[in-house]
């Protein structure tokens, strides 16, 4: 399986998406698109969902083993920031050709996975009724990844193969329940970048910081307001298990990337930037955040400050960029 898309951004698509469109070819020979919201990744190129609704695609790949799976960004802010810009920042949508496998009882650890997904769901009623007996699943083999283009805009998007360059983030972003990033040119150094982003804060990020307060207390979170301002380079350590703020250094190299990472009770989060010198001699930083919920309670936070925490990072990477 070679793709020019990333095994990496195939995952950070799926993981955004409430489900996919699945086409199989039916008895006559048509295609028969189904949605199926359970479709999880075992590992590069292998993945499976649990098939407990869909009979008629069940009878279709018992016939013929052929399928494609296709994801599409779900968000309006993405689709309206792309149409402003004229521009994707990242695919908007990917294509998955298939082969399936038999159909078999799920395991324990299957299960367990997709209980995860949707526990934020646990205590309402359609959860039982959906998902209380999921039991068998089929597996299927990725051939092919193919981009869904749409012209100019996909020709224009910025290029991300840099961020899954680094290995440490290929880790993160493979198991990684939310991912997202923000890219902004500058002439001033990776240092430079990072110090400008993490002390800025202007007092209307210290009134949302309030806000953010009041969640935090009513979902039982830590909530540690900092001002840092006046904080110079030799106050953060960036060399791994160094505290930069109320971060801690996951892995650095100079002038590459920077990755910190901070948890609470209901998820832990990934913050950082990865450089990409341009031939116009400035730089290309990628700011990325990466989010993995450690419980029902985590998605339900981070939804309700997700649109806080777009306009944050975005006013960041301008800040930074400035030289």
């Amino acid at each position: 399986m070679k793709s020019e898309i990333s095994w990496p951004e195939v995952i950070a698509l799926f993981n955004k998406v409430q489900y996919a469109s699945v086409a199989t070819v039916d008895a006559d020979g048509y295609p028969r698109i189904t949605p199926i919201g359970s479709i999880l990744f075992s590992g590069e190129g292998r993945g499976y969902y649990f098939e407990k609704f869909p009979k008629s695609m069940r009878s279709n790949l018992d016939r013929d083993p052929r399928m494609t799976i296709m994801a599409v960004a779900p968000r309006f802010g993405f689709w309206f920031g792309a149409l402003w810009h004229g521009k994707f920042q990242s695919q908007p949508a990917i294509r998955l050709v298939c082969e399936a496998g038999g159909r078999r009882k799920a395991t324990f650890e299957e299960v367990e996975a997709w209980l995860s997904k949707v526990s934020m769901f646990r205590h309402l009623k359609g959860h039982s009724l959906l998902w209380k007996d999921m039991s068998m699943v089929r597996e299927f083999k990725v051939i092919r990844v193919e981009p869904v283009e749409l012209g100019k805009m996909n020709a224009n998007r910025s290029p991300m193969d840099n961020l899954y360059a680094v290995a440490v983030l290929h880790e993160l972003i493979n198991g990684a329940d939310y991912v997202d990033s923000k890219s902004f040119v500058s002439k001033c150094t990776m240092n430079e970048f990072l110090v400008r982003m993490l002390t800025y804060q202007p007092a209307w990020l210290g009134v949302l910081y309030k806000v953010r307060g009041v969640f935090a207390k009513i979902m039982g979170l830590q909530h540690d307001v900092t001002s840092n301002k006046n904080v110079k380079i030799e106050n953060f350590d960036f060399e791994a298990g160094g505290k930069v703020d109320f971060f801690t250094s996951v892995d650095y190299k100079s002038e590459q990337y920077w990755i910190g990472t901070a948890s609470d009770k209901h998820l832990s989060g990934y913050i950082g930037v990865v450089s990409e010198p341009l031939e116009s001699g400035e730089t290309r930083y990628h700011m990325f955040t990466i989010v993995n919920f450690c419980n029902w309670m985590g998605p339900l936070y981070f939804n309700l400050i997700r649109p806080f925490h777009h306009l944050i990072m975005h006013c960041m990477g301008k800040y930074a960029a400035k030289t």
